[in-house]
């Protein structure tokens, strides 16, 4: 399970009531990180909804169509909680019917039968947002003592569970506010429905004005004569109507949970299940059946209601308001001009070099301004000054007008004025097909010719439509094809996109046609549609999917209103040409100059860098259809002429958690730190529209420092000295203009010495390939770094900032390597704090003597897979040298990288070569490619992010003889500090019982972590009451018929080491026990494929496991499957059928189907390199034959199995456990169960 992140609104309005009847509002403290949602393994179709609030588990958990509710016992000093069993006659509460108002469901049902018939799972995929509001009746405010504070905690739980049984429609239940009732009930709650109906109307006129909400419930303490709950049906953002009431009678949170689920259901357009209607195979007792049943599933019924008006008509579930991740409380100092201020230029430190703001956030003496685009120097810029230039020919510049710091707002041609020859601009851009292509499937693509608009956007599919008309997708008329979805030809690379895309490519007459997707409800942009503007025939542009006359675009605005001296703009208005005024150009002034430019506006230098552009990033908030994932930031840039997107996320494996940092003192002593390390300011990411671009950024300092990559071009970024308005400074690095240019240090011959004592083979046929994609499992590469003294004293003899560079390098390896599917974790940093501990004059005799030095002085310490010392010295055209292939190999695992300056992230592009090397790759040549002109491994220095395919190649030669990177590092996040107190018992701690007032509570322990006068033990299965329960209780029960159980020994308060019956012991359905299971093939299918599978027959295996690929084998080696010979074929893949659902499986994982003489055979795949448990092998000790199990792959006979221990050797008074030890039965002792005891 997992936290929840948005469940409560941050600042969650409490409504109360005086005495005197006057309305209160509090925004109280809500604690938000304590709410859980998961799963139960080994069911996909489970459901958690825990709360841990207030000390263990609270709340919901459903598995195989059961539901339970979690409770902490009361007093417990063993973490106990109570389960019940909510369909247990012991806990069956009263039937309590829920109700519902039809006369105001104005939802028709559709009657779509097909829909119903349907599967009922995975309908409704894409994000919602039901912000909902609560009223708490006077009955429920009393019944909780008037307690506000427990009244919140048990809402919250509540909600909470709400919210996680509506996960399935890809929902988010919000709790935005509260009231209470606190003096009295503001409607009368008698009569039911017509207390729905009062209360509907008080909220419309009430609650409605003070919170933006979706729905509000009343909970009450009332019963409702038999009744769970009412609420209007189809009521969902539709003031009068959005509301149900529930009451909390006679119910436990769990049942209360379930009621609010199903009256929110009610308002979501969902009317009672039928007898048509199940919710999983042969299941029809759902959450929206008439009794309302403890069951936290959904029947294909109310998908189909929920699509028919939740989806379709309830427009205020797309969108919310409280999706920001960042709270910003307003104050002078935090370097935001807020209301009431004239500047803000942040701390006293940064106040302190501002010449026009005071910390006061006043303008200095003198100064009229602080900021702004049209603010230098603390005055406004002249009038006529430019502000903003225009990003590309559809756009305007805009000037200043010497009265305000503001540039005034962005303005761009009007829709309709010609571009780019054939094209028109609309909303800014010049809508291009060629150019539309290009953005999705790369440089060479182009539009396709007419037979593929007129074939595919004719279908009326996800494919090629006109649009959609509910869960209909339109076919174009033959007037509107090209006004459907992009089509595409000359595709030389797959592109990559974003999740729930699909890209298909279609053959008609010679022609390959090139499209993406698009479904109902996806919430991303739509990268595949024709964009309106987009010329589809002589003077017609699309517009809504319409192919219709330039003319549709005229306003009254024209070249001759602006008398021929300006254009038109987007408002409709002239943008004068230069010296002539608005707002028609008639007089001459200092008027605005308009000028076609398209393009980047900047030179280049001749160097490393050209000259900067400044950008302001901007946070952009999504909302409704366009919510990210969890985790993840968006912010816009303008730079390159145009607006870019860049989506980031915190790299969250970048350090190791106690990363150690090693110095020397003046004494030449060795002392070793682990200082704080700040981890979360570390981003990786990509740029909307360039699926192979790359962000890799720190905020650690504030601000963003690192780089860019769109389209092959690679920017630096950096933020603006004492800017206060969040500039930085946007570098486009080119390629060295050096003569000779510099390179790596490894020349041809040095490789051919290298790989001479390597003996690496170079596999050909992999070269020959594509470049992407090759290796899509996750290794790790864990990366140690040494600082020389050079660098150490550039920096001041500052060990943190050496530090904060070295994190800022490796983040941007890290990324580099990202395409690898490699995580760099750097593990340690050593720095020569006093003086080089070698001689660093000549590179090649550097790398030598580290790597000896290493392999004396550093391994034992901190163990590593690479080590790389950084070096301040310059070595002519030489940037780095590494040994090739010798990854893992703790003698030659080295390399060395010069670093002269503070470009940290054109030091990173070094660095990452020469680690390339490390993993194999040698330097490219001719008939490399990476979809660029040049690739990481280019010998000399250059400006790229990508590996070649030979860089592919080589790496998969080597990483497929190495194991250490497929090990993968602690991912622990909490360091807990060994102390008295934490409730974990530490060396030196009889017992732990937590806190002072936990320990008030605990009969055995004490706070001083001794146990207390009288008592002999406070925890372990073999404790009760502080005393050692008497030898021969059962501590451990048995799980499973190989399993056996585990006695207390009367001595300790631990149960002995939990044991097995041995190998080889026969089990139900012919298996055999192994490894505490009993294996056996049809319970396996059933675990994948559902309860109706079964093992397949013979033909199966022999067909399926025979080939030898990752569907049929018999095990793998570094690079090939193994066919499995006959005698093994029942020990390979397990093959099932009888298959009626698809599983929901993992990650990475395949189901595939094959039929074989009229024989269904279902299987799973496994290829190397996956990191997750095989569901689909043949488990170890499964039977295949007589007397035969499968071992290891093959079919054992089953004699050569068995122990030394047998029933015999136990006197028939016992079984062989897995230690092929005697376990004896009841009254016998052992060894061997010959004496009663």
């Amino acid at each position: 399970m997992k936290v929840k992140k948005h469940l409560l609104s941050r600042h969650l309005p409490v409504f109360t009531y005086s005495e005197e009847g006057a309305l209160l509002k509090d925004q109280p403290f809500v604690q938000n990180d304590c709410y859980y949602h998961g799963y139960v393994e080994g069911d996909p179709e489970s459901l958690v909804a825990l709360s841990t609030c207030l000390g263990g588990f609270r709340g919901l958990l459903q598995i195989n169509n059961v539901v339970y509710e979690i409770k902490p016992m009361i007093v417990s000093t063993k973490f106990e909680h109570l389960v019940y069993k909510m369909e247990s006659e012991e806990t069956r509460f009263p039937i309590m019917k829920p109700g519902f108002v039809q006369e105001h469901f104005e939802f028709q049902e559709t009657g779509n039968f097909t829909l119903k018939q349907s599967h009922f799972e995975g309908w409704w995929i894409h994000s919602f947002f039901v912000e909902m509001a609560v009223v708490v009746d006077y009955t429920l405010y009393n019944y909780f003592k008037k307690n506000v504070s427990k009244v919140k905690e048990d809402l919250f739980a509540i909600v909470n569970i709400v919210d996680s049984i509506y996960q399935v429609f890809g929902m988010k239940v919000l709790l935005i506010g509260l009231e209470f009732w606190t003096q009295r009930n503001l409607v009368e709650i008698d009569a039911v429905q017509r207390a729905l109906r009062d209360f509907c109307v008080w909220k419309a006129n009430n609650i409605d004005a003070r919170i933006e909400h979706d729905t509000t419930h009343i909970f009450m303490q009332k019963t409702l004569r038999g009744l769970s709950g009412i609420g209007f049906i189809a009521g969902m953002c539709r003031p009068h109507f959005s509301c149900a009431a529930v009451t909390f009678a006679n119910k436990t949170l769990a049942i209360i949970g379930i009621a609010v689920a199903h009256h929110l259901g009610h308002n979501l357009g969902m009317t009672h299940d039928t007898i048509l209607c199940v919710c999983s195979a042969g299941y029809n007792r759902c959450i929206m059946r008439h009794d309302n049943p403890p069951i936290a599933k959904f029947s294909n019924c109310s998908y189909s209601f929920f699509w028919g008006y939740g989806v379709q008509k309830a427009k205020c579930l797309r969108y919310t308001i409280y999706t920001k991740d960042i709270f910003s409380r307003k104050r002078c100092g935090n370097g935001v001009v807020e209301e009431g201020e004239e500047c803000d230029c942040g701390s006293f430190q940064q106040c302190s070099r501002d010449a026009c703001c005071l910390t006061n956030c006043s303008l200095s003496f003198g100064s009229v301004c602080a900021f702004g685009l049209c603010c230098k120097d603390c005055k406004f810029l002249p009038s006529g000054e430019m502000c903003r230039k225009e990003v590309n020919e559809c756009d305007l510049p805009e000037w200043c007008n010497g009265s305000s710091h503001m540039c005034p707002d962005d303005v761009y041609v009007e829709d309709g004025i010609p571009c780019n020859d054939i094209s028109y601009c609309y909303e800014k851009r010049c809508n291009d097909r060629n150019a539309h292509c290009r953005q999705i499937f790369g440089q060479t693509a182009k539009n396709a010719n007419d037979n593929c608009y007129r074939q595919i956007n004719t279908q009326g599919d996800r494919f090629g439509n006109c649009g959609t008309k509910g869960p209909t997708y339109l076919k174009c008329n033959m007037s509107d094809i090209f006004c459907g979805r992009i089509q595409c030809d000359n595709v030389a690379e797959i592109p990559l996109l974003t999740e729930h895309s699909t890209m298909h490519g279609t053959r008609f007459n010679n022609a390959t046609c090139w499209g993406t997707d698009y479904h109902f409800g996806m919430g991303l942009p739509d990268i595949g549609e024709v964009r309106d503007g987009t010329e589809c025939g002589p003077e017609h542009v699309c517009i809504g999917r319409k192919c219709v006359h330039i003319s549709r675009l005229d306003s009254n605005c024209s070249p001759t209103f602006c008398n021929l001296r300006g254009i038109c703009n987007n408002k409709h208005h002239c943008h004068c040409n230069y010296k002539w005024d608005p707002p028609n150009c008639v007089k001459r002034g200092d008027g605005e100059v308009f000028l076609f430019l398209s393009g980047s506006s900047y030179i280049e230098h001749s160097q490393r860098h050209g000259l900067p552009e400044v950008v302001v990033p901007l946070k952009i908030t999504y909302n409704g259809s366009g919510v990210k994932p969890p985790g993840w930031l968006s912010y816009s840039l303008r730079f390159g002429g145009q607006r870019h997107i860049l989506h980031v996320k915190v790299n969250k494996l970048l350090f190791s958690k106690h990363l150690p940092v090693f110095t020397y003192t003046d004494q030449h002593g060795l002392t070793e730190d682990q200082p704080f390390v700040q981890n979360d300011c570390y981003y990786q990411g990509y740029m909307e529209g360039d699926p192979e671009s790359l962000v890799a950024l720190s905020t650690c300092l504030g601000g963003f420092q690192g780089t860019l990559q769109i389209h092959n071009v690679v920017y630096e970024i950096k933020p603006k000295s004492l800017s206060t308005s969040f500039e930085h400074l946007l570098y486009k690095m080119v390629d060295d203009t050096e003569l000779p240019p510099k390179r790596c240090g490894l020349t041809d011959e040095d490789i051919a010495r290298q790989l001479k004592f390597l003996q690496e083979s170079v596999n050909y046929t992999l070269k020959q390939s594509g470049y992407i994609g090759w290796w899509t499992h996750r290794r790790f590469l864990e990366l140690a770094v040494l600082v020389d003294h050079g660098r150490y004293l550039y920096h001041q003899s500052n060990t943190s900032s050496v530090q904060s560079e070295v994190c800022m390098v490796v983040n941007g390896i890290d990324n580099f390597l990202q395409s690898l599917d490699v995580n760099v974790v750097l593990v340690g940093i050593e720095i020569w704090s006093k003086d080089n501990l070698l001689p660093t004059t000549n590179i090649s005799i550097l790398l030598e003597e580290f790597c000896k030095w290493k392999k004396n002085s550093f391994n034992t310490r901190l163990p590593h897979d690479i080590a790389h010392i950084f070096i301040k010295e310059n070595y002519g055209r030489l940037l780095g040298l590494a040994y090739v292939g010798t990854v893992c190999n703790q003698l030659y695992n080295c390399g060395v990288d010069s670093f002269l300056n503070d470009k940290v992230q054109e030091f990173a592009y070094i660095v990452s070569h020469e680690i390339g090397h490390n993993l194999g790759m040698r330097h490219d040549d001719n008939i490399c490619k990476c979809g660029s002109k040049k690739c990481i491994m280019f010998p000399s220095k250059t400006v790229t992010t990508r590996f070649s395919n030979c860089s592919y190649a080589s790496y998969w030669n080597v990483v497929g003889k190495v194991s250490c990177m497929r090990i993968s590092p602690n991912p622990e996040n909490i360091f807990r500090q060994t102390r008295c107190g934490n409730s974990v018992v530490e060396e030196g701690e009889e017992c732990d019982c937590g806190s002072t007032y936990t320990c008030a509570k605990d009969p055995c322990c004490q706070s001083d972590c001794a146990l207390r006068v009288g008592a002999t033990c406070a925890f372990g299965l073999c404790c009760e009451n502080c005393t050692l329960m008497p030898s021969g209780t059962v501590c451990r029960k048995v799980e499973n018929e190989c399993d056996l159980p585990e006695w207390c020994n009367g001595t300790s308060y631990q149960c002995p080491e939990d044991v097995y019956m041995q190998d080889g012991t026969s089990c139900t359905g012919g298996g055999y026990c192994y490894e505490k299971r009993c294996n056996e093939r049809n319970e396996q299918c059933r675990k994948i494929f559902g309860k109706e599978a079964r093992n397949a027959n013979e033909n199966c295996y022999r067909e399926v496991n025979s080939r030898g690929d990752r569907f049929g084998n018999c095990g793998l080696t570094a690079r090939s499957y193994i066919p499995c010979g006959i005698p093994d074929i029942l020990c390979g893949r397990v093959q099932c059928e009888n298959v009626t659902e698809i599983p929901f499986l993992r990650d990475h994982s395949t189901v595939h189907w094959t039929r074989i003489n009229g024989v269904n055979c279902w299987g799973t795949d496994y290829h190397l390199g996956m990191t997750i448990p095989d569901v689909g092998e043949v488990k170890d000790g499964t039977e295949c034959g007589a007397n035969h199990i499968c071992i290891e792959r093959k079919c054992t006979f089953m004699p050569s199995f068995q122990n030394d221990c047998s029933p015999e050797t136990c006197n028939m008074n016992g079984v062989c456990n897995n230690r092929q030890h005697c376990h004896c039965s009841s009254e016998w002792d052992p060894p061997h169960c010959q004496e009663k005891g």
